[in-house]
């Protein structure tokens, strides 16, 4: 996945065909770019469920986000 600036924050395929990405991956792409202080991981989990709220990201599976543009519907 590639932000507007040229970021990129790793993904994984899930079964549905979504890009997603889990704390993990999202953690490694925020300390690359010296945005982190700790502790980190609650604080992205908030942080990524805030965005699912608002309609920017879909979580498909427990900890997993992908943008909410890429949910296939079934």
């Amino acid at each position: 996945m590639t932000g507007p600036d040229g970021a990129e924050v790793d993904t994984d395929l899930l079964p549905d065909g979504c890009e997603a990405f889990d704390l993990w991956r999202l953690e490694a792409f925020a300390r690359s770019r010296g945005c982190v202080s700790e502790p980190i991981g609650a604080d992205l989990l908030i942080s990524a469920r805030e965005l699912v709220n608002r309609g920017v990201l879909h979580e498909p599976r427990d900890g997993w986000f992908c943008l909410a543009e890429q949910r296939r519907v079934s």
